[in-house]
């Protein structure tokens, strides 16, 4: 396969799908079985998700706070 053929749209969601893995659909069955609400299961989601995003904001800032190389 060519390299032209891979788009950012196409390589943006390979590398969302190898950093989520499958542990999300695997702990949805048990949040399922102790959270009856359909709202608020998404509402933690919801929020998880904003933590997330403000972690990874947050090493954003990091990595361009302290540019040196570095491990």
């Amino acid at each position: 396969m060519s390299a032209d053929k891979f788009r950012f749209p196409t390589l943006t969601a390979v590398v969302i799908a190898n950093m989520v893995g499958t542990g999300v659909f695997t702990s949805l069955g048990f949040q399922l079985l102790d959270i009856r609400s359909g709202f608020a299961l998404l509402a933690l989601w919801g929020i998880g998700g904003i933590t997330a995003l403000c972690g990874a904001m947050t090493y954003g800032e990091l990595g361009a706070a302290l540019p040196r190389s570095g491990g």
